[in-house]
C-alpha cells in the first residue's frame, strides 16, 4: 500500500464511543419540549441536577422547552455528557481525539 493510502486511511477512520466530558461534540444534539419516553420516572431529579428543565407529568418525564445538550465543535460538558450517556446516544469521534 502507498503512503498516501494508508494516512488517508487512518484519517478517514473514526471510533464510536459514547460521550465524554471534554470531547468536542461531532454534531449538535437538541431535545426537543415534550414526553421523554427514553427515561423513567425515577431518572427526573437526577436529570433536574444536570440542568434539564424537567417535571413529571403523570409518571412521565416531560421536557417543559426544547434544551440543547451540546453544540458542534464545542466540548462537552460533565452534564451534557452524563445526559447523552443516560439516553443511549452515541458520537462518532476522529480517531486522533
Amino acid at each position: 500500500m502507498a503512503r498516501e493510502e494508508v494516512e488517508s486511511s487512518f484519517n478517514k477512520f473514526e471510533e464510536t464511543d459514547f460521550a465524554r466530558t471534554g470531547s468536542i461534540a461531532t454534531e449538535k444534539v437538541e431535545l426537543l419540549e415534550g414526553p421523554l419516553d427514553q427515561f423513567t420516572h425515577e431518572m427526573e431529579p437526577f436529570l433536574h441536577k444536570q440542568g434539564m428543565p424537567v417535571r413529571l407529568n403523570k409518571g412521565v418525564v416531560e421536557l417543559v422547552s426544547d434544551f440543547v445538550v451540546c453544540e458542534e465543535g464545542k466540548p462537552l460538558s460533565p452534564e451534557s455528557a452524563r445526559i447523552l450517556v443516560c439516553s443511549c446516544f452515541i458520537l462518532h469521534f476522529p480517531s486522533y481525539n
